[in-house]
């Protein structure tokens, strides 16, 4: 049986810059590159064809969808390959997509994108996080040619219709991976991408009246020109469309954006209400996000502090640390729409360590001090609280170390811990000189024997080498 074949559609215009290199990465993933352009300027049609495209040469119409469905049309494959010029395939994608599209299981592949934070980044640079902004998004951009198969919406358009008849068919494609250079900001500005998406996100909100997921991107949009009450308006408008297409029973893609975006904006307003709502309905829905739970984590924690009973606080405190967890859960996780790394990191890990001191559980908030002070580098958060820890138990020469690395870097609170652990040597404890031989070994990269250590303090004692970068 022959192999699927796979073919690139690619719309572009004035892409010169960008699209020799786009579809030489692509070349050997592909059986046929399909570029309709929409009226360059420039010499990206000459470029295209010396790279072995078919280029097909029509009209802008203000409408991606459009353009994506005229470049379907031109397309032979039995699979087909979604870029854009400013993308490229990395290394090892080839072979990953080649294998995909031998499984019977599935109708479409979900690659992972990441956002290059500057134009001369190395492919190598971008993933491993060094040159790239924010976080990897998982998106669907190879599907199996079917009838069905047609983009939707003038902007920030998607196959809707053929994804929500086959979601149950969505993979993700294992070791294929896409590079953005498209969203560096100077890139952004040069192209005026902000005006013009706002422009046809108008329209489409307008021509989609039902949809919330145009107004979930002129929020967005909004919120990045600074224009934080037309976001808030749009956000309220975009939870209207939402809660009415719930009560229909009509599925949509973008309860997962309107529902981050909501929250963002609610906790920023201190509206925990909003927060709280928004999050059931998220549960409701199946959907996960970092975010989502990191936010309604946050709320319950500050909910905690104003509760009227003991009982109250402790259930709230609980609620906080189930989000937290469930938000560090999804570590490692490559998903639809961005997220804060902090909250799958140092500090959801921090902030769960507060909430078990909250609870009175020292031993399991020094674990996550721990796990916070191994991935925060130059945060002194999770250094303080464990100097605060090891002084509540009389550790004072263990406290003095963990503070060490950040005495000579404003931070006042880690003067006033360091002032507080040197009056206390004057009644010293038992245990300093134990606290003071671990500290000494994890200088040196000892590993310490378990049993030779304080119980209490056995976690506390494998950070008192942690330092931020430069300071020792």
């Amino acid at each position: 049986m022959a192999a699927p074949r796979i073919s690139l559609c690619l719309i572009a215009r004035d892409e010169a810059a960008f699209i020799d290199s786009c579809l030489k990465h692509a070349r050997s993933a592909v059986d046929e590159i399909v570029v309709l352009d929409t009226g360059s300027r420039d010499d990206t049609v000459a470029r295209a064809r010396r790279r072995g495209a078919r280029v097909v040469c029509d009209t802008w119409r203000d409408d991606f969808a459009d353009a994506r469905n005229r470049a379907l049309a031109a397309a032979t494959g039995d699979w087909v390959l979604v870029l854009d010029a400013d993308e490229q395939l990395a290394l090892g994608s080839a072979k990953a997509l080649r294998a995909f599209v031998r499984r019977e299981d599935v109708d479409a592949g979900l690659i992972a994108l990441h956002n290059a934070a500057d134009a001369d980044a190395s492919h190598t640079d971008v993933l491993s996080g060094d040159r790239r902004r924010g976080a990897p998004t998982l998106l669907p951009r190879l599907f199996r040619r079917t009838p069905d198969l047609r983009w939707e919406g003038a902007i920030h358009e998607t196959p809707q219709t053929f994804a929500l008849a086959r979601a149950s068919r969505f993979r993700e494609v294992s070791g294929a991976t896409i590079v953005h250079y498209g969203a560096v900001p100077s890139l952004v500005v040069a192209r005026g991408k902000a005006e013009r998406n706002l422009r046809l996100l108008r329209a489409r909100a307008e021509a989609e009246p039902d949809d919330p997921t145009p107004l979930a991107y002129i929020a967005g949009e909004l919120l990045t020109a600074g224009d934080v009450p037309g976001a808030d308006t749009a956000i309220e408008e975009a939870w209207v469309r939402t809660l009415a297409r719930r009560a229909a029973g009509q599925p949509g893609l973008g309860t997962l954006r309107v529902c981050v975006v909501r929250m963002h904006r609610a906790s920023a307003r201190g509206d925990h209400d909003a927060v709280l709502e928004t999050a059931a309905l998220a549960r409701a829905s199946a959907i996960l996000h970092p975010d989502i739970h990191f936010i309604n984590g946050s709320t319950h924690e500050t909910l905690a502090g104003t509760a009227s009973t003991p009982a109250l606080r402790d259930a709230e405190l609980r609620a906080a640390l189930a989000s937290y967890r469930a938000a560090l859960a999804q570590r490692g996780e490559t998903l639809t729409l961005p997220y804060d790394a902090a909250v799958v990191g140092w500090l959801g890990h921090y902030c769960a360590g507060r909430v078990l001191v909250a609870l009175g559980e020292p031993e399991a908030a020094i674990e996550s001090f721990v796990a916070s002070a191994a991935d925060a580098q130059d945060k002194p958060h999770p250094a303080l609280f464990l100097a605060e820890l090891a002084l509540d138990a009389n550790e004072a020469a263990l406290a003095e170390d963990l503070l060490a690395p950040w005495l000579d870097i404003p931070q006042p609170d880690a003067g006033a811990l360091a002032a507080e652990a040197a009056i206390a040597r004057s009644d010293v404890a038992t245990g300093l000189s134990r606290a003071r031989a671990a500290a000494a070994r994890i200088k040196e990269g000892a590993k310490w024997v378990e049993g030779h250590r304080s119980e209490r303090f056995s976690r506390v004692l494998r950070a008192g080498g942690a330092a931020p970068k430069g300071a020792r």
